[in-house]
């Protein structure tokens, strides 16, 4: 009984451990997002953004601190009640609170604001930038797999077919309609064709892998790739504006978003370091008092505790200013450096802007592109697989040679292989002009 418990167990586990989980390519890539280590990292990064925003904003309030410290003084030293110099052993003790505020600094405080404002803005893009890098990466990745698993497939079939063939020519040899060398020729074709889907198998493998480690998936995590559903597409009745595509894009492209919220806070940034040419004025009070051993009455008694800590009560305040006259040229230098950054951070930030808009206009004419050569591929399959019904009924019946009989065969193969690699081509620059258009199919 308990063996079959046990056992039973033991099942359980190794169909839950062994299992296929089935991915299409939005949960590829919603996995993708939620266990990638770089998006994670991305995202701390916009919290400690966050973070140091909301310490500027604390900034702005008033710093309290308090303390206290007693001792004893032996030996000869100054009496802290009368300044005079006394040789006996004493105790001493004091207590302080005070605060501070800073009422004008050149106006660094507000630029400092603005400028970690724009810091969380571009951490908060970057995250989102990061994604969608993940996401495109995956995706790649998935259609890299499915191309393969499709090529497996068409291999598979020509192997089979080749196999078939070698059957129907080892008839034929042995009835006199092939010479022996038609034996030769197509049993070096099935080797070929057998060569051909081991290599299609290991590229499988290893784009398999690629997508494992795009989506950060451990190794004893075995995964199945859906097919996709392939979109209807027609590029010659497809019409896209670039320019008002790239105009679109441009007013929520994390990328640009990021880019330009660094640019306008290494403008802030100028201000800051401005800050060093004007005065600063802080406010400050304080309280205090404190216990004297040699605070002693007429009678050379000390006076009480509470009495001296009432006794002794100080107040202060007062205003600080602090007027910069020469600090050997820091605060022009680095005003100068902030003006640099900023023009260097501008460029960059153009750049990407001409980037973009160069890689719209890619993509656009890259999918019409594969779609007209779809559109033609499939034509040509018709007609292949036409040529190749024709051949196959000529070469059963000994009327063609097996080097013309495999020229068609191949021919199909190869445009088989092309119908698809432009399908998987078509199906990623449709999505990827979709995203363009504030579409990110992942999240539908």
């Amino acid at each position: 009984m308990y063996r079959i418990i046990l056992l039973g167990l033991i099942f359980l586990l190794s169909t839950k451990v062994f299992s296929q989980e089935k991915f299409s390519l939005d949960s590829c890539i919603r996995f993708g997002l939620v266990n990638n280590l770089t998006a994670r990292n991305a995202a701390i990064s916009s919290d400690i953004a966050n973070v140091s925003y909301k310490q500027i904003g604390w900034n702005y309030l008033p710093e309290i601190y308090a303390g206290a410290n007693a001792g004893v003084s032996s030996g000869r030293s100054i009496d802290p009640n009368t300044n005079g110099i006394v040789e006996t052993s004493f105790i001493s003790n004091s207590y302080f609170v005070g605060a501070s505020v800073d009422l004008f600094r050149g106006f660094s405080q507000i630029n400092e604001l603005s400028y970690q404002k724009y810091l969380v803005l571009s951490a908060e893009s970057k995250l989102r930038r990061v994604e969608d890098e993940i996401a495109f990466t995956i995706m790649n990745a998935y259609f890299d797999v499915v191309y393969f698993i499709e090529l497996v497939r068409i291999a598979s079939e020509q192997r089979e077919l080749s196999k078939l063939n070698l059957k129907k020519t080892e008839t034929l040899v042995s009835i006199g309609l092939k010479a022996e060398s038609d034996l030769l020729e197509v049993r070096a074709n099935v080797e070929k064709d057998e060569l051909f889907l081991i290599q299609s198998q290991n590229q499988h493998i290893s784009a398999l892998y690629k997508l494992r480690r795009a989506m950060n998936i451990d190794s004893d995590f075995d995964i199945e790739v859906v097919r996709p559903q392939y979109s209807k597409f027609v590029a010659l009745t497809y019409s896209t504006n670039c320019d008002s595509l790239f105009q679109s894009y441009s007013h929520y492209s994390p990328e640009l978003n990021s880019l330009e919220n660094e640019w306008k806070a290494s403008v802030k940034s100028i201000g800051v370091k401005r800050a060093g040419y004007y005065p600063s004025l802080r406010l400050e009070a304080s309280l205090g008092s404190a216990y004297y051993e040699t605070n002693r009455d007429p009678m050379g008694k000390t006076y009480e505790y509470k009495y001296q800590l009432r006794s002794n009560l100080s107040q202060y305040l007062g205003l600080s200013l602090s007027v910069p006259i020469f600090k050997k040229n820091e605060v022009r230098s680095s005003v100068k450096q902030a003006k640099y950054q900023s023009e260097l951070t501008k460029n960059i930030l153009d750049k990407a802007k001409q980037d973009i808009q160069l890689e719209i206009v890619e993509n656009v004419n890259s999918m019409i592109a594969a779609s007209r050569e779809l559109l033609q591929a499939q034509n040509q399959l018709k007609a292949d697989r036409l040529a190749f019904d024709a051949a196959q009924k000529k070469y059963d019946k000994g009327m063609i040679s097996v080097v013309d009989f495999y020229t068609a065969k191949n021919r199909l193969s190869s445009t088989e292989g092309q119908v698809l690699r432009a399908t998987l081509t078509l199906e990623i620059k449709k999505r990827t002009i979709d995203f363009y258009s504030g579409i990110r199919f992942w999240e539908l």
